[in-house]
Order: structure tokens, then sequence, then C-alpha cells
């Protein structure tokens, strides 16, 4: 590690489908990445669910950011203690460890604190984590607001890219289509989303790192699309023949994440997908 305190940003999870991108984007903006996690290739080795682990993160360099992203995402019906060690009490040292350094953490947390069911999340709406994990990540945001740290929460909505985790409907739907497999829906496949293209994802956490930003902010994508307009996108973009199978089924509920244009992704859901296909072949990307 080369750089200065000013030029050095932490980020946990780092091997995984958000830090990836993340860390990418940091190196190219000119930090040096300190890259924390399980895999071989990070830099510094830290398992979430491990007390002795977490608090090696006191011996860390000085650091300008933290970005916490690691996290055990509770979508197989974990118990809330399951996620006690790596969302709630990892997220308080992590916060203390960073306030002694002087430094400033963005924390990955969740837009469906304000609950799963919820057609309408804004900036206005009542906290209502109806599922253990928002539940988690509403505990893990409490710890950083007592502990005194200057912090960014991002609450972000669902992320979808390249190899993105299968807890998302349309993570699976890209994948199955990457082989040739026609999306099947159920129901009539009304309900309408904006999730966030991972990339722009990166880039907004990037961007709040580089202005310290701080505070509680929703983030999102810019474009607003039923699943069945999702679905015929992704059987035109990977050249699909067969068209969208239709299940019986309920239809799914809409839930749109209202953000501030600086925590908006830009990219258009086609754009996305022609780039998902470029990478997924190995071909270069499109200027």
């Amino acid at each position: 590690m080369t750089g200065s305190k000013s030029n050095v940003v932490v980020v946990t999870g780092a091997s995984g489908f958000i830090g990836r991108y993340c860390c990418n984007h940091l190196a190219s903006s000119g930090f040096d990445v300190i890259r924390v996690g399980r895999a071989s290739s990070d830099d510094v080795y830290c398992d979430l669910e491990c007390l002795d682990s977490l608090c090696s993160l006191n011996s860390l360099p000085a650091y300008k950011a933290f970005i916490h992203l690691g996290a055990h995402v509770g979508w197989d019906g974990s118990p809330l203690q399951d996620m006690f060690l790596p969302n709630i009490v990892s997220t308080a040292l992590i916060a203390d460890i960073t306030r002694k350094h002087g430094a400033h953490l963005v924390f990955a947390s969740a837009a469906i604190i304000a609950g799963l069911n919820t057609e309408d999340i804004s900036a206005s709406s009542v906290d209502n984590p109806d599922t253990l994990y928002a539940k988690s990540k509403e505990l893990a945001e409490q710890c950083l607001s007592a502990s005194g740290v200057s912090a960014a929460i991002l609450r972000v909505g669902g992320v979808y890219g390249l190899n993105g985790p299968c807890h998302l409907g349309l993570n699976r739907t890209i994948k199955a289509a990457l082989k040739g497999e026609t999306p099947v829906i159920y129901g009539s496949g009304s309900g309408k989303r904006n999730y966030i293209y991972v990339e722009d994802l990166a880039s907004i956490i990037v961007a709040t790192v580089q202005a310290g930003v701080t505070g509680t902010h929703l983030v999102s994508g810019h474009e607003v699309l039923s699943i069945v307009e999702m679905y015929q996108l992704i059987c035109e973009s990977f050249d699909l023949s067969s068209p969208l199978l239709l299940q019986t089924g309920d239809s799914s509920r809409s839930q749109i994440v209202s953000a501030l244009p600086r925590f908006t992704g830009k990219s258009s859901f086609s754009e996305s997908l022609m780039t998902i296909r470029q990478l997924s072949c190995n071909l270069p990307l499109m200027t």
C-alpha cells in the first residue's frame, strides 16, 4: 500500500458481487483499495461471523473511508441470531474503528427497511422492517447512529448484473437467458420495479466517498419497468427464439424506490443487458 491516508479506501465484501465492481471503480478513480473478505484474492482476511476476525480490523493502516458491503443476506430464512455478528455487530465494530481513525464510513443498507410489500418507498416512508434481514439492517443503522462516526447510509433497492445473486428473480432470469432459456412469468407480470445496475451502484458509492456525503439516502435505478417488460427486453437482447412463458400465478406487486438524482442509476435496462451479454462473451464493451 503506497498511498497516503487521503487516498486509501477499505472495502468489506470486496470479492462479492457489488464489491468487485466497487473496487474496480475505486481503483480507476485513483484510490488505493484494501480489499477485505474471505477470498484468496483479498488483501486482508476477515470473517464477519467471527468476533476475533472482526477485531483484527483494528490493525488496518490509516484510511480515508471504509465501505462496508459485507453481510449475511438472509433471504434463505436465516434466524436473526445468524445475522447478529455479520450484520449488526460487525457494523458496530467497524463504525467504532472508523471513528477512531477519523475516517468516513459508507454502509450498504436496504430499501426494504420500509417494508417488503411497500409499493412506493421514499424518504418520507415509515420504517417497517417486516423481514428479519431488513430488521438486521435497521439495527445496524442504529449502531451507526449511536457510534458518532461520520457516515453515509445507502438504502439500496434490488441490484442486477452478470452473475448477480439469485435471491433476486431478475438475476436468476438473466443467468438462465444467457444459457438460452426462455423467461417464465407467473401471473401477469404487471408489477413494476426500478432495479439498479451494479455498475451504476458502484459509481454512486465511489461518488459518495469522493464527496464525503453523510446521512441516509435511498439508491435505485431511474427506469421503471414492469416484470413483463423487463423479461421481454431480456428475450430481445439475448436473441431468445421462444416467446415468454406465461404460467398461472399471483401477479407480482409493484415496488418503486424514489431516490435523489445523485443516488439514481443512469443506465437504461436495455443498455445494461447489452453490457451483460458482452461481458458474458468476453467481448470488448461498446463505447
